[in-house]
């Protein structure tokens, strides 16, 4: 993938898709849209930055795949 595709893919990949996979991996494995956009904005706003970074370097490094899920949760 070029560096130009990947900077595309990264737009359509939100940071809280990374949060969402975890979240739904590791914590509330059948939860809802809704509990999901609870729990996401009760995070702190560093959280959520910790998110988008990771989800763009993911991204940049072209490591986004099935096993985002099983790391760290902010």
């Amino acid at each position: 993938m070029s560096i130009a595709e990947k900077s595309s893919t990264l737009t359509t990949i939100h940071h809280s898709t990374l949060c969402a996979h975890r979240w739904l991996k590791q914590i509330k494995t059948n939860g809802t849209t809704e509990e999901f956009g609870a729990y996401y904005m009760s995070l702190a706003e560093n959280q959520r930055t910790a998110y988008n970074n990771e989800a763009a370097d993911l991204v940049a490094t072209d490591k986004w795949d099935k096993a985002v899920g099983q790391g760290k949760m902010n």
